[in-house]
């Protein structure tokens, strides 16, 4: 039931209730009933209180109003009857005025005559006053004026003396204004004010323009003569740069001159005027011009290029104000010839500017190198040319040249770029003059032009002059000659890499930043850039003609050697048998060795590297000398066998039989020998030259039978070291076959040297066990090698991930397996047994073993160590491997496990040396982790070495003598083991990059880090001289020590202090014993556990004997020796 129903039945709500629910319901609900008829009675009472507290104020408000409206009412009153009052006054007053009105008229206008009448007569007077006060408006004005009012009232004598004084005060004024005018330039208020008062007291307007153009015209010419005086660049007493001259001296005059054009166009408007204007603006423009470029043009310090671009832009900004107040001169032809020349103007600065600095560059550089101190272990020859016998001199000369080529190059890529850069200010997006049309196309082509392209040809004009026979050659010495030479060498390779590769870099650099591609298609049709080809030609021709001249100047040099050592010796008085090489020869040959130094710096080994693969049938020259004693006196006797006709070929050994035309009946010119950026091509042309030499010092001498041998010594010993830089063997032939003929024809008894003599050059007999057997090129670098036990197979494998068998006698490739790993190999190791059995390691942390005598040739594949494997070895039928994880892994290669990975060591493990009880592991923090056999888990301790960047290799000599080495260390040091200690070292400049031993064990056999060298040393003779050290003769030593110092102090006086002293070594001593003790105590538990170690590998020790790899690894070239 609704309660807010107007039908709600109250009574039947009641019975409702009392019917459905219950007693606590009813209480309930009637609780509830009570709540809400309070609250509503409450609220009942509230909004009663509030709508009695609105009336009352509505009440209060009304009563307000009702005052405020009644005193309003009572002022309206008032206001109205004073109306009345101050109407009936104003009408009382009317009536009494209009009766004197016509009398106030006729009094008013009399007034005005008197007044006029004394303006007359007061007109001098007032002018006067204006005329001192300098108010010459107000004078002009009161004139004008009166002037009409004076003729009207001329007639009237008394007034003829008041104009008469009026009219000389005016002329005074118009003088004053003339004057004014003639005077300096003034602001263009006081010139208006001034003319426009002269035209009000009726001048001339074409006198007043006559006047003003030429007061104007007078005052510019004074002002450009001082600006002349002052813009010469030697005359720096006002302006001291470009900037301050245009600031003040040029915008000063281009102000004024602005102000003289926008001041006549505002007081002279007529066509006429405006054409006597621009007359005299062609005419200040035609001398203002002169001395703006002149000064630009004088300009000479590149480094304020952003100063120059400042003042250009802002005097173009001047002169186009004047463009837009005359349209009658063109300013614009003005503006862009100034721009067009200032800016051809510092290209030829910027271009002169790195000319002088290459010339500085090359001049300081060369007079360091000149001056380079030798060091006192040097020789000298008769030549001037030092010979070095310090590693460190002929290491700081590579340096040194190495790092002048580097300055070299680049101060010449540095100041180009530095010019361009500069002249790029000109097109700056804030200079107003890089906006005129076709500017920024024609400018970047002329900087290409000069600055890139300009700059190089100046180089090449440089360089020719070098070439040219007047090549400058300082005559104080050999020694300045031969220093000469290689800058010769310098300036070639500059030359040359400037052609690979900075002059395309400079080009497109140019391109990139003027935007020359963009503008090329739109704006320069008419003009085309320099192509890279045209300068590539000159550079390569420049390079090769360097070389001819360096070449020509080291043979000149070495030829008076040459022929020194063929005239200071009496061949033909010659009684003994030669004894040894002759010191000029030898000095000849290093002075060789001196260039060919020099060059390894700048040239790549390429011909090196075909030299070292020469077979020892190169090095024949006294196997077959007495099978041609016969021929060589036939030879001499028979005169129809004068010419050589192969002499060589009986009398040196070499069988080849050489080719048509290649003897000396056509001799080769420098000119016409084929010149490349080789060593062994330059050097084969200067050793060519030599020997040419030699041949015609040799023709005009007479040779006794001993000079000849001591010729064929001689020239023995040339061939031997001359035959490394020759790549052309047969011109080596040849020319020591002319001097050889040579000798023949001009010695009465000629006999070929006795084999005795061969002891002279032992070093020959010992160079043939180097030759090469075959040579296999592979795809990519070699990066691995072992040479099987038998000596019968080579394994190889390469960057590409090959893995290869070759047969050792015939060079043949037996097997190969294209991609042996997921990445490159990085180690190698032969496993025991008879099979073609063998690991192999990759960067990625995975090992293979292979099994190249089975169809499937992969074994087994380990993938348990995570980064490079840098080190394989065999221990027992265990495989060892270092890993760049920094782990050192054995694995089982037969059941194709790993046994156990040690911890992780502290650095990445490069090598491993092992020994009948323990392992030795190079580590790259300079550490060798120490292992004892079978306890690879655990590491038994470390061993510091002087190795800082790391142990990289390392052999074992003898069980407790190591030799190691690194490719950063400049010296292999001897390590010994128990106890630890860093012996003596072998010095290795450039470092090592292999060491190994022969499989007999020996040999040592290193590489230089350079790969330029192969030392083999006894392992006899390195350990002889160093003592075997053990822990129990320490142990002696010491107690021999402490005895005897026991015994000292025993026979020695008592002193005070000597009970103390005694305590003290007393104490020292135990604890020397003890560790003695406790050292012993650590050996024996090791000796136990070497005892007890087995794990079921016993049987197979015979076969599991320890080797030592002999593989070695190649260069990068990839080529098997």
């Amino acid at each position: 039931m609704d309660l807010n129903s107007p039908n709600f039945n109250a009574e039947a709500y009641v019975q409702d209730l009392l019917r459905k629910k219950g007693l606590e319901e009813l209480v309930a609900v009637e609780q509830d009933m009570v709540n809400n008829v309070r609250r509503l009675d409450s609220e009942m009472q509230s909004l009663v209180y509030e709508n009695y507290s609105k009336f009352l104020n509505a009440t209060s408000t009304v009563r307000d109003m009702q005052n405020r409206l009644n005193d309003t009412q009572n002022g309206m009153r008032d206001l109205s009857a004073r109306m009345k009052r101050v109407t009936a006054i104003s009408d009382s007053l009317t009536e009494t005025f209009a009766k004197n009105c016509e009398t106030v008229k006729r009094l008013n206008g009399a007034k005005d005559s008197v007044q006029r009448l004394e303006f007359l007569i007061k007109v001098p007077q007032i002018l006067q006053n204006c005329l001192r006060d300098g108010e010459h408006v107000k004078a002009v004005e009161t004139y004008v004026t009166f002037k009409p009012k004076i003729n009207k009232f001329g007639y009237i004598n008394s007034l003829k003396g008041i104009e008469k004084d009026a009219d000389q005060t005016m002329q005074d004024l118009k003088l004053k204004l003339y004057e004014s005018l003639k005077g300096r330039l003034i602001s263009s208020e006081e010139t208006i004010e001034a003319v426009t008062l002269l035209k009000n007291l009726g001048e001339s307007e074409n006198e007043l323009e006559k006047i003003l153009l030429e007061n104007w015209e007078s005052e510019i010419d004074s002002e450009l003569d001082q600006l002349a005086a002052n813009s010469s660049f030697l005359n720096i007493g006002r302006f001291k740069d470009i900037f301050e001259f245009v600031d003040i001296g040029c915008c000063h005059f281009l102000t004024n001159l602005s102000l003289i054009a926008s001041t006549f166009l505002q007081i002279f408007v007529k066509q006429a005027s405006k054409a006597e204007l621009v007359h005299l603006l062609e005419r200040v423009m035609n001398r203002f011009e002169p001395i703006v470029c002149g000064r630009f043009e004088s300009e000479e310090c590149v480094s304020d290029c952003a100063l120059f671009v400042k003042a250009l832009d802002r005097i173009f900004r001047k002169i186009s104000v004047l463009t837009r107040l005359s349209s009658g001169y063109n300013f614009s032809r003005f503006n862009a010839e100034l721009v067009q020349r200032s800016a051809r103007h510092q290209i030829t600065v910027c271009r002169h500017n790195v000319l002088n600095t290459i010339r500085k560059s090359i001049s300081d550089l060369f007079s360091k190198l000149l001056n380079f101190p030798p060091p006192s272990s040097s020789s000298q020859s008769d030549t001037g040319r030092k010979f070095q016998s310090s590693d460190i001199f002929l290491s700081d000369r590579i340096e040194l040249l190495s790092k002048t080529l580097e300055k070299l190059e680049n101060s010449f890529v540095h100041s180009v770029k530095g010019a361009l850069a500069a002249l790029l200010m000109f097109t700056a997006s804030d200079i107003i003059f890089s906006t005129i049309p076709h500017f920024q196309p024609i400018f970047g082509f002329d900087v290409h032009e000069e600055i890139v392209v300009g700059v190089v040809r100046d180089l090449l004009v440089e360089m020719a002059k070098r070439t040219g026979d007047g090549m400058e050659m300082e005559e104080t010495g050999a020694q300045n000659t031969a220093g000469k030479a290689i800058e010769l060498v310098i300036l070639a390779t500059f030359v040359r890499n400037l052609h690979l590769k900075h002059l395309q870099y400079l080009m497109e650099l140019c391109s990139e930043q003027y935007r020359l591609s963009e503008f090329a298609a739109e704006h320069l049709q008419e003009k085309s850039l320099t192509h890279i080809d045209d300068l590539n030609d000159a550079l390569k021709a420049t390079a090769n003609a360097l070389l001819r001249k360096f070449v020509q100047t080291e043979s000149s040099e070495l030829n008076q050697v040459a022929k020194r050592s063929i005239e200071l010796f009496e061949w033909n008085e010659c009684a003994d048998s030669p004894r040894n090489v002759r010191p000029l020869v030898k000095h000849l040959v290093h002075s060789v060795e001196e260039i060919h130094r020099d060059l390894c710096v700048f040239m790549d080994d390429g011909g090196l590297a075909k030299l070292k693969e020469r077979t020892s049938d190169s090095l024949r020259g006294y196997a077959s000398m007495r099978r041609a004693t016969s021929a060589a006196s036939s030879v001499f006797n028979d005169a129809s066998s004068v010419s050589s006709g192969g002499i060589v070929e009986r009398l040196w050994g070499d069988t080849e039989t050489p080719e048509e035309g290649a003897g000396t009946s056509s001799p080769e010119t420098l000119a016409t020998m084929a010149m490349e950026f080789r060593r062994d091509i330059v050097m084969g042309a200067v050793v060519r030259l030599i020997l040419r030499a030699f041949c015609d010092f040799v023709r005009v001498q007479k040779f006794s039978r001993h000079g000849f041998e001591q010729l064929q010594v001689d020239f023995a010993y040339v061939r031997q070291k001359l035959w490394y830089f020759v790549a052309d063997e047969h011109m080596l032939n040849t020319c020591i076959e002319d001097i050889v003929t040579a000798a023949v024809n001009q010695c009465a008894q000629p006999k070929l040297l006795d084999p005795s003599l061969r002891g002279i050059t032992p070093s020959m007999e010992s160079s043939v066990k180097l030759g090469g057997m075959w040579r296999k090129r592979m795809k990519r670098s070699v990066r691995a090698m072992q040479i099987s036990e038998d000596g019968t197979s080579l394994y190889a494998t390469s960057s590409n991930r090959a893995v290869c068998l070759y047969d050792v006698e015939t060079g043949k490739r037996v097997r190969c397996i294209r991609e042996g790993h997921k990445s490159r190999p990085s180690a190698m190791a032969l496993l025991p047994g008879e099979r073609r059995h063998f690991a192999t390691g990759a960067e990625n942390g995975e090992i293979k073993t292979w099994d190249f005598g089975q169809p499937k040739p992969n074994v087994h594949t380990f993938g348990e160590q995570a980064d490079i494997i840098n080190a394989l070895h065999i221990w027992r039928n265990n495989l060892l491997a270092a890993s760049g994880d920094g782990t050192l892994a054995v694995y089982d290669t037969h059941k194709g496990k790993v046994r156990i990975q040690s911890e992780t060591m502290h650095s990445e493990l490069l090598s491993l040396a092992v020994t009948e009880r323990f392992t030795y592991v190079g580590a790259a923090d300079g550490h060798i982790e120490v292992f004892s056999n079978g306890q690879f888990g655990n590491i038994r301790e470390r061993m510091e070495t002087p190795f800082l960047m790391g142990v990289e290799q390392m052999v074992v000599l003898r069980n407790n003598l190591l030799l190691a080495s690194s490719s950063t260390a400049e010296e292999m040091r001897f390590l010994h083991v128990n106890p630890n200690k860093t012996l003596c070292g072998i010095s290795r400049p450039g470092g090592v990059d292999i060491l190994a031993k022969t499989t007999d064990g020996s040999l040592v056999v290193t590489t230089s880090g350079d790969g330029t060298r192969l030392n083999c040393y006894s392992a006899e003779e390195l350990v002889k001289d160093i003592p075997m050290l053990t822990a129990q003769g320490m142990r002696a030593f010491k107690s021999r020590q402490r005895e005897e110092r026991k015994r000292k102090r025993a026979d020695t006086t008592d002193t005070f202090f000597e009970d103390l002293l005694s305590d003290v070594q007393q104490r020292d001593e135990e604890d020397e014993e003890e560790e003695e003790r406790g050292d012993e105590e650590e050996e024996e538990r090791g000796d136990g556990e070497e005892e007890e170690r087995g794990d079921g590998e016993e049987e197979e020790r015979g076969d599991g004997e320890e080797k030592e790899s002999d593989g070695t690894q190649s260069d990068d070239h990839g080529t098997l020796l």
